[in-house]
């Protein structure tokens, strides 16, 4: 993967964390990783035959349950999976306007006490990104490899799929 390509793939993952996060109101400042507590990790697997890899957000307890504070029914465990879900979806979205498709797992919650984020993982694969909100530290992390002759397009192509949360009839 070229330099633009990688960078591309960095931007879309920080733009789609960014949008999600403000979809649902969660007031953000970026930080630096800490070593906070990290009690659920939500995890989702993708891949294709020319890109693969798992995305997790990561956090604790109180601020799962902050973030899901304005949906009804909802506890934070469940609601940590299902954010992770669309985030990754949006990610996916970003990546086919260049060319880049890839099918999508189920989310997979862990729990546990102080979970331990392996903090030195080979940054030329991975991108950590680190979030303050109102209910504690929220990270959010891409883990990938391509085939070496993957490459975004460098022009996104122009299609009429609906936009995030945007209602289809048929």
């Amino acid at each position: 993967m070229n330099e633009k390509s990688l960078q591309l793939l960095q931007q879309h993952f920080r733009e789609a964390t960014q949008e999600l996060l403000e979809n649902y109101n969660v007031e953000i400042d970026s930080s630096t990783p800490n070593s906070g507590s990290i009690e659920l990790v939500a995890t989702l697997g993708f891949g294709s035959d020319r890109v693969a890899g798992a995305i997790a957000l990561c956090t604790s307890a109180h601020c799962a349950n902050y973030l899901v504070k304005p949906i009804a029914g909802k506890n934070g465990h469940d609601w940590l999976g299902e954010l992770a879900n669309q985030l990754l979806g949006r990610f996916k979205r970003r990546c086919a306007r260049h060319g880049i498709s890839f099918a999508i797992g189920l989310p997979v919650l862990f729990k546990g006490e102080r979970i331990s984020m392996a903090r030195n993982l080979d940054l030329s694969r991975s991108i950590q990104l680190a979030f303050q909100t109102p209910g504690g530290s929220l990270e959010a992390w891409l883990d990938f490899k391509t085939s070496a002759s993957v490459e975004f397009l460098c022009e996104p192509i122009q299609n009429d799929a609906p936009s995030e949360g945007e209602i289809l009839l048929f």
